[in-house]
């Protein structure tokens, strides 16, 4: 989280990415996303993305978020917000305008160890005015590999009460009774997840 947030103080640019350092992108990838969002000024322009698994060298497409309206771009909110539940946490795969970060005051939060993705990805769907999807699969997210906070089994998961409390004060600020909807079903979401995977003696 730190990285990130130093990051985009330092950037200079209009919009804003980020590549996870065990990740890879197709070299084209951040044209193309820039170009999108130009063609509207749109507030994220996301791509889709691949499964890159590190043994055997297999590239499964995720087919996330990519169909109409997306692909046309968009700026029906009630559409832009079903990608709080409806997308996946992937913010690797999209760049964020840098006005529209700093605007609604969106960052990382320093104090959570892992997944500061979600919290981000959440807020950013939940102020967006504008969307656009390019329907092509230039990220590669790596799996299988030793150490990944995604392979965790045990109370390191916990960390997602600490993500709510972060989120809870974030969507009871916009005092819109949708939005906190939409938090509790990310919230159900996120304890299948981690009951999926958790060592039963957590």
């Amino acid at each position: 989280a730190s990285a990130r947030k130093k990051g985009m103080e330092e950037a200079k640019g209009r919009y804003i990415g980020f590549v996870d350092p065990d990740d890879f992108i197709n070299p084209l990838m951040y044209k193309k996303l820039f170009y999108a969002a130009l063609s509207g000024k749109y507030d994220i322009s996301y791509c889709g993305y691949n499964k890159y698994y590190e043994s055997s060298g297999q590239v499964e497409k995720v087919s996330d978020a990519l169909g109409y309206p997306y692909f046309e771009g968009t700026c029906d909110e009630k559409v832009i917000r079903a990608l709080i539940y409806g997308a996946r946490v992937a913010i690797w795969r999209g760049i964020y305008r840098k006005e529209f970060l700093k605007k609604n005051k969106i960052s990382f939060y320093e104090d959570l160890k892992r997944f500061d993705d979600l919290p981000f990805k959440v807020e950013t769907f939940a102020k967006a005015k504008s969307v656009i999807a390019v329907p092509e699969y230039m990220y590669y997210y790596r799996l299988e590999r030793p150490g990944q906070d995604v392979a965790c089994d045990d109370e390191r998961l916990y960390v997602h009460f600490d993500i709510f409390k972060h989120l809870d004060r974030f969507m009871k600020a916009t005092k819109n009774q949708q939005l906190l909807d939409y938090l509790q079903i990310v919230k159900v979401q996120t304890h299948f997840y981690a009951l999926e995977k958790i060592q039963k003696k957590f």
